[in-house]
């Protein structure tokens, strides 16, 4: 029942979205593809560049979760996870790299400070922000951002569970509102290609940082 929820929520989610698109006067053509099947990703493509010519800009925003810890997790479940970051932006790189204007990944907080439970997550995000360089440095008029989101209020994919954990750190929900105005403002003026945006008091996000540090430093040593 949860998951028939789930889809029904995500259909309604694209419908308004469409609709706003076109209520302010863009044009809206809606196709579907398994990001992680590559030969589909390539034909999706194709078919968009021979429909409209070109293709000027992508929003890589895929991506699942199926937490568990280290110890429990298993390679399939590793590789689904890792593969939904990794194989559409291989494509994307292969298929558009020298002629995309634009190129935003959605990558998370995750990829910066890590999360339990989420060494697949936190990976293939990881990966996503490491092909950032390479891909500016063969096409160095792209604008390419890869966002750092912390988690969202009203979307995304953060569970009770998750969003029990974020509150304990100090972390707030990105409202949609104020999500989509950074969001915005750092395509048209933002100077790096890297963005870690969370939401919270201050002191509550310098706290979070330190923490994250002391702990990456920790592990340094015990390696």
């Amino acid at each position: 029942m949860k998951l028939k929820q789930n889809k029904f929520f995500k259909t309604k989610q694209i419908a308004s979205s469409i609709a706003l698109v076109e209520q302010n006067g863009g044009k809206v053509t809606y196709k579907k593809a398994d990001v992680t099947d590559q030969e589909e990703l390539r034909q999706l493509i194709t078919d968009v560049k021979e429909e409209l010519g070109q293709i000027d800009g992508v929003i890589h925003a895929a991506g699942i979760l199926e937490d568990k810890l280290f110890k429990h997790k298993e390679i399939a479940s590793f590789e689904r996870v890792y593969d939904t970051k990794v194989l559409p932006l291989e494509v994307i790189m292969d298929e558009l790299g020298t002629e995309l204007k634009l190129l935003v990944l959605f990558s998370s907080i995750s990829s910066a400070f890590g999360n339990a439970g989420q060494c697949d997550y936190s990976s293939g995000n990881s990966a996503m922000d490491a092909a950032v360089t390479n891909f500016q440095t063969a096409n160095p008029s792209l604008v390419i951002k890869s966002f750092n989101w912390g988690p969202w209020k009203g979307a995304g994919m953060v569970d009770a569970g998750l969003e029990s954990e974020f509150r304990k750190k100090g972390i707030s929900f990105i409202e949609l509102d104020k999500g989509a105005e950074f969001f915005v403002k750092e395509i048209f003026h933002g100077k790096n290609s890297r963005v870690l945006a969370i939401a919270g008091e201050e002191e509550n996000m310098a706290n979070f940082i330190d923490a994250a540090l002391i702990t990456e430093k920790r592990s340094m040593v015990n390696v």
